[in-house]
């Protein structure tokens, strides 16, 4: 970049912006997979549960800390004036990997960082490198189940943590040997170069939660179906070979309307309810319904029977209306 092109008033922070929406998508991803590791009923039994839910715990952190002094990056170029930052393509394409690196501020016409954009870039910082020793006691526990069966690939969970920093690692060693003029150096790096290398190691924790947590089937459990809903769906399909139909009614329910009245609107609320609500788990249909008479079918006569056993020992069990159960007339009282 030559100096005519430095003092052109720069636009729109678009690298920057790019390399937020990254790190948003990392702190979904970090936060999904350290979530569903947290559930995970193994955790404190499971050294290698326990690395990856610290390894994405602490890139939840970096990732989170990151876009905060992101963000402070891009209301700088969006206000097109910065007290503390150069507003040019180089601190847009670097990002906060610049930040502090001011020519300026050594010539005073440049304040230094302030301690809203230093405190988290440093404690960012401080999560970034204990990610990187739980990486590595997870890459240890993993080489440890290579012989196991249920586990075959150690290596290529390690290779993508490999892969996806190692671009951006020897570009900051490479920047680091040359702390006095970094930013005349990346005239010699291309702008395309070293955004990919910010955005490879910026997708490393969405890789990593669907690799490491994914192929447990856990990192993807939000995206399913629960089994609640799964069996519900069951149960709304009716029974086409050989069904088993079940008929309900309440005894003496005519005499009980005429003489309890509203009483019986809440006693046989409880009473549908309790019906229909044992249908999932049995795999039930509902056929129809004649006023307080259901018709069923099942699919087979084990569900029949067990169903039937069920409602019986859950009415028991029911919080009935004071007035229905003091009445004590046939069809009200309790066995």
């Amino acid at each position: 970049m030559n100096d005519l092109e430095q003092h052109v008033a720069y636009g729109f922070p678009k690298y920057s912006v790019l390399y937020t929406i990254f790190m948003l998508i990392a702190l979904l991803a970090s936060t999904t997979a350290a979530w569903t590791l947290y559930k995970y009923t193994k955790l404190v039994s499971s050294c290698v549960c326990y690395a990856m839910l610290s390894f994405f715990m602490w890139k939840l952190v970096y990732t989170f800390l990151r876009i905060v002094t992101l963000a402070s990056m891009i209301h700088e170029f969006l206000q097109e004036s910065s007290t503390w930052m150069s507003l040019d393509v180089n601190h847009d394409v670097g990002g906060f990997r610049f930040i502090g690196h001011e020519a300026d501020i050594a010539e005073k016409k440049l304040d230094p960082p302030p301690y809203f954009v230093m405190i988290p870039l440093f404690i960012g910082d401080t999560a970034l490198f204990s990610a990187g020793y739980w990486m590595l006691v997870l890459v240890v526990e993993l080489l440890r189940l290579v012989v196991r069966p249920f586990y075959h690939h150690p290596i290529h969970d390690s290779l993508i943590y490999v892969l996806t920093a190692l671009p951006y690692a020897a570009i900051g060693w490479v920047l680091a040997l040359h702390p006095a003029s970094v930013i005349t150096f990346l005239a010699d790096i291309p702008n395309e170069i070293l955004a990919l290398s910010n955005m490879l190691f910026f997708a490393a924790p969405i890789a990593l939660a669907f690799v490491l947590v994914a192929n447990q089937q856990c990192m993807l459990s939000w995206c399913m179906v629960s089994d609640d809903v799964i069996q519900q769906i069951q149960a709304n399909e009716a029974p086409t070979d050989f069904p088993v139909f079940v008929n309900t009614d309440i005894e003496s329910s005519s005499a009980l309307w005429g003489a309890l009245g509203s009483v019986m609107h809440d006693a046989q609320d409880i009473h549908d309810n309790l019906l229909r609500t044992l249908l999932v788990p049995h795999h039930g249909y509902e056929i129809t319904t004649a006023g307080d008479a259901f018709q069923l079918a099942f699919h087979n006569i084990a569900d029949a029977v067990a169903y039937c056993l069920d409602v019986q020992e859950q009415l028991l069990q029911q919080e009935w209306p004071p007035a229905f159960v003091d009445c004590h007339m046939p069809g009200s009282a309790t066995i």
